[in-house]
């Protein structure tokens, strides 16, 4: 499990550095405390959430996309440092990529992104904005939408008689 990420007012002691908790070198360092992309992006034609209850770790990616290619990425996290570092890596290397080649990301990658840092065990953590991101290319915002309301594609109630 990937340790939760600190209040940034805590002291800079070895011990309660929460990215020389995880291991992390000076790129996640400046990843977690002076992130890419963070706060999400302005008009965002997709967008995804997700989180993992056991790390507690939650993603949101959302992503402007024009003719093909990421025009704009941004990011909202919580849980832990390697989650928040990783989100923000992975969004710096997408930005202004073409979709086709962000669709050929693979899990190796964003391991490979993260750095020699990244432990076996921090890997679920790692990974969850990679998969975020995914999800977020193939789920456009749609302004004439609502969200919360499921749609199952079979009759209402109201049709039934």
């Amino acid at each position: 499990m990937c340790p939760p990420a600190a209040d940034s007012s805590d002291s800079l002691d070895p011990q309660d550095d929460p990215v020389a908790l995880v291991g992390g070198d000076d790129r996640v360092r400046d990843h977690y405390e002076d992130p890419f992309g963070l706060g999400g992006v302005d008009q965002p034609t997709h967008a995804a959430e997700i989180s993992n209850p056991f790390t507690g770790d939650r993603v949101r990616i959302e992503l402007r996309l024009e003719d093909g290619e990421i025009d704009e990425v941004g990011f909202h996290a919580d849980g832990s440092v390697v989650c928040q570092a990783a989100a923000s890596m992975l969004c710096q290397h997408v930005d202004g990529l073409a979709i086709d080649a962000v669709r050929q990301m693979t899990a190796s990658d964003m391991v490979d992104l993260y750095g020699e840092s990244l432990k076996p065990g921090q890997q679920k953590c790692a990974l969850l904005p990679w998969r975020c991101l995914d999800r977020a290319i193939d789920r456009p915002l749609d302004d004439e939408s609502d969200d919360s309301v499921v749609q199952f594609g079979g009759p209402s109630l109201g049709e039934e008689s």
